[in-house]
């Protein structure tokens, strides 16, 4: 079916299978969508605020950028599904099967995070250190990491500022702590030190 921009607000689709359906810009705010098969679908840019997908079989459904906040997404399938840039928030995720995050959970792991005037940090996170991975994008953060090793264009530095406080510096073979560290997945800017898997990641950030 194409349903690209339709206004299914307030819809009852409850146990519909719209499997690799375009619903691309739709409004499906308020619909009920429980128990719906939207596997594959296309629901980028989709209005599904407030709506009901308890239950609903979203597997490798497009859902980037669309807006879920608020949506009830209790025991949905959302394995393999793209939710690059959607907002969460808001919605109930509990008994959900999410898509699998892009960091380990176990074990040390060494990570990059783009500082102020092009610093490069090289960081540590530690075995116990908590860590997540957020669901609409690729930034990550940590309760606390290491600082490893400082650099920019033209060497390595001793000291680097966060870009978003110029009162946090990170200094080379220091331990860096934010105030506060937040675990939710539906959000990618929370608090906590946030950083990337790779190096060419932290680089692009802007």
């Amino acid at each position: 079916a194409n349903l690209l921009g339709a206004d299914l607000s307030e819809a009852n689709l409850s146990g519909a299978n719209l499997s690799g359906a375009d619903l691309s810009w739709a409004n499906l705010s308020g619909a009920d969508l429980s128990q719906a098969n939207l596997s594959r679908a296309n629901l980028s840019l989709a209005n599904l605020s407030q709506a009901d997908l308890s239950g609903a079989n979203l597997l490798g459904a497009d859902l980037s950028e669309a807006n879920l906040s608020g949506a009830n997404l209790s025991r949905a399938n959302l394995s393999e599904a793209n939710l690059l840039q959607a907002n969460l928030l808001g919605a109930d995720l509990s008994g959900a099967i999410l898509p699998g995050f892009q960091i380990p959970q176990e074990g040390a792991l060494v990570v990059w995070k783009k500082l102020r005037h092009d610093v490069l940090a090289k960081l540590l996170i530690p075995i116990e250190a908590p860590r997540t991975g957020s669901l609409v994008g690729r930034k990550c953060r940590a309760a606390y990491a290491e600082v490893l090793l400082l650099e920019n264009l033209t060497g390595s530095v001793t000291e680097g500022v966060s870009q978003r406080d110029a009162a946090f510096c990170y200094v080379q073979g220091q331990r860096v702590t934010p105030a506060a560290y937040d675990p939710d997945p539906r959000e990618e800017c929370l608090p906590g030190i946030h950083f990337f898997l790779s190096k060419e990641e932290a680089q692009a950030y802007e």
